[in-house]
């Protein structure tokens, strides 16, 4: 029987061990319908040799190989299982892993973002207290301004009745 041996692949190659393995095991079952294909094509041909009367021997020969060929991916499938319940533990670990650096990155985003949304909200406020504030100023110097508008105008209307009075 061959021996399956766990070959580590370099960090972010293929995947997990676990998910490695996974994929072996597909390639496995994906030959192993190949050769049960050919074991129904070769008992086909089987028939018709018989019923033609020509040899059988090299059919039967294939056929056995064909069957053997499936018995060994049925032990190395096995196998295979068994190495996939040892390698699922370390594989829920790198996902857990790999869910945790997620979520604090996704932290980080956030807490970076409320950090520039807290800055930008400071300075609308402060720019908010400043109009406000230069604003009861604005107002107070237009009423200052008015004041002295109508005076003048009040000296000027004064100035130019004497005028006409002494003309």
């Amino acid at each position: 029987m061959t021996k399956l041996r766990l070959v580590d692949k370099p960090a972010g190659v293929g995947g997990t061990k676990y998910e490695q393995l996974q994929a072996d095991k597909a390639k496995y079952a994906a030959q192993k319908i190949k050769f049960e294909q050919g074991i129904a094509d070769i008992e086909k041909e089987l028939d018709r040799a018989i019923l033609d009367g020509k040899s059988t021997d090299n059919l039967h020969t294939e056929r056995r190989s064909l069957l053997d060929g499936i018995r060994r991916i049925e032990l190395l499938t096995q196998d295979l299982d068994r190495l996939i319940l040892l390698a699922e533990p370390e594989h829920i670990r790198t996902k857990i892993e790999a869910l945790r650096n997620n979520m604090a990155k996704q932290a980080a985003q956030g807490s970076q973002a409320w950090e520039a949304y807290e800055a930008a909200r400071k300075k609308y406020y402060a720019i908010e207290a400043d109009y406000k504030g230069n604003a009861e100023t604005r107002r107070a110097q237009m009423e200052r301004w008015r004041g002295e508008l109508l005076e003048l105008e009040q000296r000027l209307s004064d100035l130019e009745a004497q005028h006409e009075a002494a003309n």
